[in-house]
């Protein structure tokens, strides 16, 4: 089996950066691009995920857009699924004001492993095939200034091989790869990549699905986790920190009070990246 090259697609700032390098000619190309799309995501990130379908496609990076489940509809409908399984990291309360956070596991039910059934589906392996040693390295969006993480993506299976490009192949932070977005692809605004109803969105973040259509859809699934029919959890959940309903919360900013805050830094690194470009293409 030849050695194959996997991109783990969210269409956030990181992956988004990894996928057009490789169109650039910047990066070697993956042999394909997997989105796992979790049932949750924003509006914004599937028009964003559109757009790099069409895009790779003309440039034969095939996108592979898989679901193993809705999360949206898997917390909605709990008490009609029988379901007192809490996969999010939700905010809890107990009776005495003690505060605490739920473990994450959505990050692995609905992407991790759906993301691992779809490379063996892809190679066209039964599910107790062996694949050889090393056979797909595993491209993953984590820049410089979040190279920690890198630590929870163990090698579990001797056959997938986590490589992180922006560490290892061409080093840039988140930044760096907003920069590098504006220098060649200024007309695309890049959204995060974070469900609508992720518990660790700050309040710039809320602020920003409030003044969406995904609004509703946080909400509800905020209301959904406090009106639910048993379960091992007894504290309140609730999707922000605060530990109050996302309908109470203000989350206005410093500066929305008038209070001074200093510019925003300005771009300063277009002749970087066109030197870049003149070095890859001379």
């Amino acid at each position: 089996m030849s050695k194959f090259t996997v991109l783990s697609l969210g269409a956030g700032v990181q992956s988004t950066t990894i996928l057009l390098m490789s169109i650039k000619g910047q990066l070697p190309k993956p042999d394909i691009a997997i989105f796992a799309d979790t049932g949750a995501e924003s509006q914004a990130t599937y028009a964003h995920l559109a757009w790099l379908t069409k895009l790779a496609g003309e440039n034969s990076i095939p996108i592979a857009r898989i679901q193993a489940g809705d999360l949206k509809n898997d917390i909605l409908n709990a008490n009609e699924l029988k379901s007192s399984f809490i996969v999010i990291p939700a905010h809890c309360i107990n009776k005495t004001g003690i505060k605490s956070i739920l473990r994450r596991q959505c990050t692995r039910e609905y992407k991790i492993a759906p993301i691992r059934h779809e490379i063996r589906r892809w190679l066209c392996v039964t599910p107790n095939e062996r694949i050889p040693s090393e056979a797909v390295d595993l491209w993953i969006g984590i820049s410089t200034d979040e190279a920690n993480r890198m630590l929870s993506y163990r090698q579990n299976n001797k056959w997938l091989i986590p490589v992180f490009p922006l560490v290892n192949m061409m080093p840039m932070s988140r930044q760096a790869c907003l920069e590098w977005l504006a220098y060649y692809y200024p007309n695309i605004n890049v959204p995060r990549s974070a469900c609508v109803c992720c518990p660790y969105q700050c309040n710039n973040e809320w602020q920003s699905i409030k003044n969406t259509s995904d609004w509703d859809v946080a909400t509800s699934i905020d209301n959904a986790l406090r009106n639910r029919n048993g379960g091992y959890i007894t504290d309140s959940m609730y999707l922000h920190s605060s530990c109050r309903p996302l309908t109470e919360v203000d989350f206005r900013t410093p500066e929305d009070f008038g209070q001074l805050v200093l510019p925003d830094f300005k771009i300063q690194k277009l002749n970087q990246f066109a030197n870049m470009e003149g070095i890859i293409n001379g």
